[in-house]
């Protein structure tokens, strides 16, 4: 038996991140690899968040030796920051480390360090035996940092699957964001690009809705600037059952980042047969192709946006289309038994290369 631990957020708080470790904790069964988690983070109290990270540090020592793979899911800042102490410890106490690089801007964190910082980051990157970025261009962003460490490319899964995908046409075209709520995410753009094409399609109904948390009340009051809070509603972080409600009621999800890595959102959204809105940045590209599966358009382009969702707004057969060719996108590439196979085989390769007399012991600790 091959022990794996996943080291990150809690898997039952908010987030990309979250939700794949619940992916790969819960959905993933193999006769001969076992996962546990250990989370470092998540939607606590910031007592509860500073306990956390207190209980995370002090059993890492005890939850490393009972396995023999680590694997870090990581994303840039302070979340590099907080898993940095369980990278080094993994591998003072001789056991594999993945480290998994999720969200965006992780190469351009490391080129804003001064240049001592930068080379003990890229060193501690270094000792892992292997990093998982989520597609060929997320792994080119950082491969320059990398040296002559195991890489690979591994998707995000997505278990969100709907049996059927059925698209709720009637006389109102609802818009759908969900995520966090701020400038990054481009929601502002968003609801300055929606007060547009409310102008420009006066005979249209629409509306959007801007699911997550964050910055809701800035949201809420540029709404209300525009004279739109009648026409775009904030229902703050949706659980799962809801969510799948959001996606089904929608007709086209628009996620205008200025970074991303690979955005759940994007792949949930696209399972539930929604033409995706978005920006060509991340790895983004390696998912929605212009014109395919989506419309792309530039960061901070709200003449751009506008005009993108005007153009899905006004063509239900695009939609449909669309939308169809994301589906069979994410069920051919994306599903959970496609993406954990290749992680399995991974943990497989890197235990084989372990002293197996060392690995027995462990699992029977």
């Amino acid at each position: 038996m091959i022990h794996v631990l996943h080291i990150g957020p809690d898997k039952a708080s908010r987030g990309g991140i979250a939700s794949v470790i619940r992916t790969y904790v819960d959905c993933v069964a193999d006769g001969d690899v076992a996962i546990r988690d250990l989370a470092t983070v998540g939607d606590w109290s910031f007592a509860g968040k500073v306990l956390g990270a207190m209980k995370a540090y002090l059993l890492a020592p005890y939850a490393i030796l009972r396995a023999d793979i680590i694997h870090i899911h990581t994303a840039s800042r302070n979340s590099w920051r907080r898993k940095r102490p369980f990278a080094l410890l993994t591998k003072l106490l001789g056991r594999k480390l993945v480290i998994h690089i999720h969200g965006g801007g992780f190469r351009d964190y490391l080129r804003s360090m001064r240049p001592l910082s930068r080379s003990m980051n890229v060193h501690l990157l270094q000792l892992a035996d292997c990093i998982i970025c989520l597609s060929p261009r997320k792994l080119d962003e950082v491969a320059e940092y990398l040296g002559g460490v195991r890489t690979v490319t591994i998707a995000n899964p997505c278990a969100f699957v709907p049996p059927v995908a059925n698209r709720r046409e009637g006389s109102t075209v609802r818009i759908l964001f969900a995520g966090w709520i701020c400038q990054q995410k481009g929601v502002f753009d968003l609801i300055r690009a929606f007060a547009l094409v409310v102008r420009r399609c006066p005979d249209v109904d629409v509306e959007l809705v801007v699911a997550g948390k964050g910055d809701v009340d800035a949201g809420k009051k540029l709404a209300s600037d525009l004279g739109l809070l009648d026409k775009i509603h904030f229902p703050g972080w949706l659980d799962d059952s809801a969510l799948r409600e959001a996606y089904s009621g929608a007709h086209i999800y628009c996620l205008p980042s200025y970074v991303e890595g690979v955005p759940m959102s994007v792949l949930e959204a696209m399972v539930f047969s929604l033409p995706v809105v978005t920006c060509p940045v991340g790895g983004v590209p390696d998912v929605v192709r212009d014109g395919v599966h989506g419309v792309w358009i530039q960061p901070g382009d709200i003449p751009g946006i506008a005009d993108a969702l005007k153009r899905l707004i006004g063509d239900r057969d695009e939609r449909e289309r669309m939308g169809q060719a994301g589906r069979r996108e994410v069920l051919n590439g994306y599903s959970t038994a496609r993406v954990s196979g290749e992680l399995m085989e991974l943990y497989r390769s890197l235990a084989a290369t372990s002293d197996p007399e060392d690995r027995v012991t462990r699992s029977v600790a």
